[in-house]
């Protein structure tokens, strides 16, 4: 099934911050038991990468996402530590570039908030239709 079609049946993305696998993969655990199907685990902490690769190993079913990706190098990274699709506070010529040769699944956030973030997702439940929605 392709990504957007597998993301438009989720109208909650779970995002974790982990600082050990052994976090990652009990909080993965929890949010699949209640029904969720896919998480972005950021790449902001030393074990994310580790993280991912148990959450993956763990739980195949899973939809993992790899959040904070700021180059080609984060996003190759997450690939190999079995990301299914890549997220980016930014989009640079750079990473749409990577994210092409690598038939990398790439999502944009385009509105940053401390406590959400909606993802440029297109046909997301939620999703601004335009930037004058959401206030840029």
């Amino acid at each position: 099934m392709y990504l957007p079609e597998q993301l438009r049946k989720f109208t909650i993305l779970p995002v974790l911050v982990v600082d050990s696998v052994t976090q990652a993969v009990a909080l993965t655990e929890a949010l699949r038991a209640g029904g969720m199907l896919a998480v972005e685990v950021t790449l902001r902490t030393q074990v994310a990468l580790s993280a991912m690769r148990e959450i993956k190993l763990s739980f195949p079913d899973i939809l993992l996402g790899a959040g904070t990706v700021n180059t080609p190098a984060d996003m190759e990274a997450a690939a190999e530590a079995g990301a299914d699709f890549a997220v980016s506070p930014g989009l640079t010529r750079l990473l749409a570039e990577q994210a092409r040769s690598m038939r990398m699944p790439f999502l944009r956030t385009i509105w940053p908030c401390p406590m959400c973030c909606v993802s440029g997702v297109p046909g997301w439940p939620g999703e601004p239709r335009s930037m004058q929605e959401t206030g840029s």
